[in-house]
């Protein structure tokens, strides 16, 4: 570890015997002073050397011949060493005597008096230093943190502010003035992180690691996986089922449309801290009569464990539905939280989580209430990413009932004819993992797969699925391929009887018709094929028509001339 002495602003390192330290908290702003600053000499031209400055007068102040400061003690450089003392930082927190957190964008005032009198919820809510992900365990670790505004003024201890700090940031008070964190659930320290961020998405899992004990490699690149990881670390250590408490559905108990959520790409383990945001209540119960041993254990098939399951009322239009029902409770009610899940198809003993946490309104979880004790297999793979041999074997019961959760995986035109071959409609909606619904005719024009399109349009029944019908997006293929300035994608859907008049006035008001968005990308290729194909040259948009929409953009008199020669009226 090393020290930067406060005396010679030279860096000491120790392995044994460290002695006693103060640490910085700051956010990190421009010019600040580095490990190779500190090396070489030149510290003190870096408009960050006033801060450093300023942390090692305070630390001489209090009796400190040393403090750690994040900037300059760690040789970012070195990926072994930013690896080392990211799963050490906690800990260095923990160890260190005193904390002092820098406000940087705080100016309290010009004296602690005038400081007193002034409201410090105010003073305090805004700094930026409380949004951000890695001042958490800064926040929670030290056993002292005094809080000082940018002039360095002291604005108060976390014990001392604890009841604001509390309304701030969602921690309990009592755990602010004592820093015991031992009694938290994983949700709720899940919550603490859910409003805050970090520069990089995978920091966001790496700065929680001491707050749950776990340690784990950095593998920046590897974006929203880093916090899967994370959670796959927790599940090895902890038996808390309050890590699969994330997603809210309003209170009530009954599963609804609205509860089911298919977006969760990731199986039964969350995307992020912000899937949390409202677990702050939700603890581990142990009062399930003997109903599970509460082992949780993770293999590469995914996650297993031991739940009370309840066949419920089919929301979706196809397959089984359940409702698990999970040993951790509300903290107010202490009703039991549960999920929605149904059965993996073709893949028997797995299940997969469709929905939101929410309150269950069963408080009997035997057999007489319609509760089964269940192994089951989370999966943890997104059914988009499986092979193709498995979606040749499926079929339309299986696959578009509802909505197999596709995404871009799906735009190929191979993957594309399988589906339809095996039963899926042009027009069925396909909810998306994060862009709401699309046909899989849109779904083949948004990912611009021309096979995929002339391979589907092959396939096109007229009384089956009529070409200008809107998927879940308020989307028609038209204009999607318009606004895409497809001309060979455009032409292909007008000569199989797409609408040129079509400007989903019916769907989306504030949309105009695909000519109108044509001339006003100045696309005259575009222009020239839908009039030929019968769009109307003064069908307006609003009070604006077609050669008014020409005014300005590129091609401008051509595409006049143009409207004007298929009887636009100027």
């Amino acid at each position: 570890m090393r020290l930067l002495n406060v005396e010679t602003r030279k860096l000491e390192e120790f392995y044994d015997n460290i002695p006693a330290y103060s640490i910085l908290s700051h956010r990190w702003g421009d010019g600040e002073v580095l490990f190779q600053d500190i090396q070489s000499g030149t510290a003190a031209s870096k408009p960050g050397y006033a801060k450093l400055l300023g942390a090692c007068e305070l630390a001489a102040s209090h009796g400190f011949w040393y403090i750690w400061i994040d900037t300059c003690c760690i040789d970012k450089t070195s990926s072994a060493e930013l690896s080392e003392a990211i799963n050490s930082m906690y800990r260095w927190y923990q160890n260190s005597t005193i904390c002092y957190a820098y406000l940087a964008d705080v100016d309290s005032s010009s004296s602690p008096e005038e400081a007193e009198s002034r409201n410090m919820m105010d003073l305090l809510r805004s700094s930026n230093w409380f949004t951000r992900g890695w001042t958490l365990q800064e926040l929670i670790a030290p056993s002292i943190v005094v809080f000082y505004d940018t002039n360095w003024i002291r604005m108060g201890t976390r014990s001392a502010l604890a009841s604001r700090l509390s309304v701030i940031t969602g921690i309990p008070g009592n755990i602010l003035e004592n820093g015991d964190i031992s009694g938290a659930s994983v949700a709720q320290k899940m919550s603490w992180a859910s409003m805050r961020t970090t520069t990089r998405t995978e920091d966001m899992a790496y700065c929680l690691l001491g707050l749950f004990g776990v340690n784990m490699p950095m593998l920046y690149g590897e974006g929203d996986r880093a916090f899967v990881r994370l959670q796959e670390e927790i599940l090895k250590i902890s038996d808390d089922h309050s890590i699969f408490a994330w997603g809210y559905a309003e209170p009530g108990g009954d599963v609804t449309n609205d509860d089911i959520d298919l977006r969760a790409p990731e199986g039964v383990l969350a995307r992020s801290p912000e899937d949390f945001e409202f677990s702050g209540n939700i603890v581990p119960s142990f009062d399930t009569d003997g109903e599970l041993d509460g082992t949780i254990q993770l293999n590469n098939k995914g996650v297993h464990l031991t739940l009370p399951i309840k066949r419920v009322p089919r929301v979706h239009g196809w397959g089984a539905e359940y409702v698990a029902a999970l040993p951790c409770v509300f903290e107010g009610n202490k009703r039991r939280v549960g999920i929605s899940i149904q059965p993996v198809p073709l893949d028997k003993g797995r299940f997969r989580r469709i929905g939101k946490f929410f309150e269950l309104n069963d408080l009997d979880m035997s057999a007489n209430a319609g509760y089964s004790v269940t192994p089951i297999c989370f999966e943890q793979t997104h059914w988009a990413t499986r092979p193709l041999s498995l979606v040749q074997k499926a079929g339309r019961e299986i696959l578009f009932g509802h909505g197999y959760p596709l995404d871009g995986h799906l735009g190929n035109e191979k993957l594309m004819t399988t589906l339809v071959h095996n039963g899926a409609s042009l027009g069925g909606n396909i909810e998306l993992t994060f862009a709401g619904s699309r046909t899989l005719l849109t779904l083949a024009l948004e990912h611009r797969d021309d096979a995929a399109v002339e391979k589907l349009l092959a396939y096109y029944d007229d009384s089956a699925c009529p070409i200008t019908e809107v998927d879940g997006s308020d989307n028609s293929p038209l204009s999607m391929s318009v606004a895409a300035n497809r001309p060979r994608m455009t032409e292909l859907l007008l000569q199989k009887g797409a609408d040129p008049n079509d400007d989903l006035r019916l769907w989306c008001n504030d949309l105009p018709s695909p000519l109108i968005m044509a001339i006003r990308k100045g696309e005259r290729q575009l222009v020239e094929i839908l009039l030929r194909y019968g769009a109307d040259p003064n069908l307006r948009h609003y009070a604006q028509s077609p050669i008014e929409s020409a005014r300005g953009v590129c091609c401008e008199e051509e595409i006049v001339k143009l409207l004007i020669a298929y009887g636009a009226e100027p």
